[in-house]
């Protein structure tokens, strides 16, 4: 669940940005780390958020993923919403 791609993405932030939500939960109780980001500062909620999968975003949320989670390029979840 540790494991990246070349991008630095997680197994968590590819699965919310495809929006599978029971992997999501799968990766969750297995000890996947949901603040865990990748190169460009992207967690599983920003990419949750961007694709436009809402209960990509409830199971984040609820495990406790930082809304206010910052990529590196100051974007937050809420900034990709809105932009989505």
């Amino acid at each position: 669940a540790g494991a990246a791609n070349r991008d630095g993405w997680r197994a968590l932030a590819i699965a919310a940005d495809r929006g599978h939500a029971a992997v999501l939960q799968f990766l969750l109780a297995a000890g996947a780390s949901i603040e865990a980001a990748a190169a460009d500062g992207t967690v599983a909620l920003h990419a949750a958020a961007r694709s436009g999968h809402a209960e990509c975003v409830r199971v984040l949320l609820g495990a406790g993923a930082d809304k206010e989670a910052c990529a590196k390029n100051l974007w937050r979840s809420l900034h990709l919403t809105a932009h989505n």
